[in-house]
């Protein structure tokens, strides 16, 4: 056996030059502590609110039996494909579409589906509207992660698409804290990691193991 190289991990030195390296230029250890603190309860706190709101969304589509139309699964399924072949960049053109059938999309579209006729009708029946208070904490909450938030908050008033998108996230927020106020909620207790963590995807496989 012919050893190339030994090598042995060495924590960085905690000075002026390493905390530049994460956006703190002033404050030193202190400031540099804050802001990592700041992004972990940050970080934290999104976690929590995805995780709540995926098993909410399983549970919402468990209790409820939704018609899908065709076209709507349809233009879903071919979506999740374009999506696929964009992650093969240039070489999508020279494959074969044959290995990409609408079947291996069908039930992922097929859920996406019905959970937003799901969400949909309850922002018709609870007659939920955008909350533009909510929009922009969200902006900024999404802006104080960047060296210049105040930049990344006019970037988003000025794109519409991407005001959109952040209207359209606040709007799911706003379903999922409506159903929170009725259903009944337990709570668990968790570490930092167990809480980063996502839930493990159900199979139809583990489904029938434990049935």
């Amino acid at each position: 056996m012919k050893v190339n190289a030994i090598k042995e991990q060495i924590l960085a030195e905690l000075n002026d030059e390493f905390y530049e390296q994460f956006g703190v230029k002033e404050g030193g250890e202190e400031k540099f502590r804050e802001e990592i603190r700041s992004n972990m309860e940050r970080e934290l706190e999104t976690a929590i609110k995805n995780k709540v709101k995926s098993r909410l969304m399983t549970q919402l589509q468990d209790l409820h039996t939704v018609d899908i139309p065709q076209a709507l699964l349809s233009n879903e399924i071919q979506a999740l494909r374009q999506q696929m072949l964009g992650q093969f960049g240039e070489g999508a053109q020279q494959m074969d579409m044959s290995i990409f059938p609408d079947e291996l999309f069908a039930d992922e579209a097929g859920k996406r589906v019905s959970l937003g006729l799901l969400m949909a009708e309850i922002v018709k029946v609870a007659e939920i509207t955008v909350d533009n208070d909510k929009v922009k904490a969200f902006i900024d909450d999404r802006a104080a992660g960047y060296d210049d938030p105040e930049q990344v908050v006019q970037y988003h008033y000025s794109n519409q698409e991407l005001l959109n998108s952040v209207q359209s996230a606040v709007m799911e927020e706003q379903v999922v804290d409506h159903v929170l106020d009725q259903a009944k909620v337990s709570e668990e207790a968790t570490d930092y990691k167990g809480a980063l963590t996502p839930d493990p995807v159900e199979t139809k496989e583990s489904d029938d193991s434990e049935g």
